[in-house]
């Protein structure tokens, strides 16, 4: 498979998420609106904010890449969305364990 093949089912793949992102997005509102819980630790709420966060964020620096793809020809650009990803994961499975 060639490069640019190889670069657009990236973006294909890292747009999958969006999919589901209404209802992502939907529930990060409802927990932005919850208070902290005051019986856990300072870091627990913060890797909980953290995750909120860049879940939400995600459209953004997917996109932000696509541009940077399309128009500017910048190739590998596509690590951002799995590194974004990946950053959104480790919150995640901190905030659960």
């Amino acid at each position: 498979m060639d490069s640019k093949k190889s670069h657009r089912l990236a973006f294909i793949l890292l747009g999958l998420p969006l999919l589901v992102y209404p209802f992502l997005f939907l529930a990060n509102i409802m927990s932005f609106a919850a208070h902290e819980c005051a019986h856990q630790s300072h870091f627990h709420n913060v890797i909980f904010k953290l995750f909120i966060w860049s879940s939400t964020l995600y459209p953004i620096s997917y996109l932000v890449t696509l541009v940077l793809y399309v128009f500017k020809k910048i190739k590998y650009t596509y690590y951002i969305p799995i590194l974004h990803l990946f950053f959104a994961s480790v919150c995640f499975l901190y905030w659960v364990c």
